[in-house]
């Protein structure tokens, strides 16, 4: 008797311990994604910095202008939102309302994660919708670029399925959970 209780001790040990080692590897994953994110972010401003100063110079100088620059300032606008939103959620940089921390400190902890989970549930909505969206714009394209707009429309469940990857490490590995149990 002593035995198969020492031997599930065991097991739910190396368990968590695998556990571990997983979200880990998924926090990894996480730092990794949110770095090519980064500098997704990076290309798409300058790309939208670039296309904007063409057009103006062509507008203002040339008496001329460009028919695609607004389109593609827009939609790199919108997959630069997206991706951003990702990043913000992986950084815990979104604005949020702290009244409730304020006022009860040891509550943080509990307030993360139920921020977490709305963030989930949020973000399978938006991928649910994402894909919804995308049959109904396959056949589409861009006015002025001729350009796919299930290309742009795939910024949604793109975002969401980061939204969804940050949450999760969010909510099961957090680094600085020790230091929330201990204020």
């Amino acid at each position: 008797m002593s035995f198969v209780i020492t031997l599930h001790f065991y097991s739910h040990k190396t368990l968590k311990e695998a556990g571990d080692r997983i979200l880990r590897i998924l926090d990894q994953i996480n730092f990794w994604i949110n770095k090519v994110c980064t500098y997704i972010i990076g290309f798409l401003l300058t790309v939208i910095t670039v296309v904007l100063f063409i057009q103006v110079v062509a507008r203002y100088v040339f008496s001329t202008g460009t028919f695609w620059s607004d389109e593609l300032a827009r939609y790199s606008m919108v997959w630069l939102v997206l991706v951003g939103a990702a990043v913000a959620v992986r950084e815990k940089s979104l604005m949020n309302v702290d009244v409730l921390e304020s006022l009860f400190p040891k509550s943080r902890v509990i307030l993360n994660i139920f921020q977490s989970i709305i963030i989930l549930v949020y973000s399978a909505f938006i991928l649910y919708i994402g894909f919804g969206t995308l049959e109904l714009v396959s056949a589409q394209r861009s006015p002025n670029m001729g350009l796919s707009m299930s290309f742009v429309y795939a910024a949604l469940p793109v975002a969401a399925v980061l939204l969804i990857l940050h949450a999760i490490v969010n909510l099961f590995y957090r680094k600085d959970r020790r230091e929330e149990v201990k204020e």
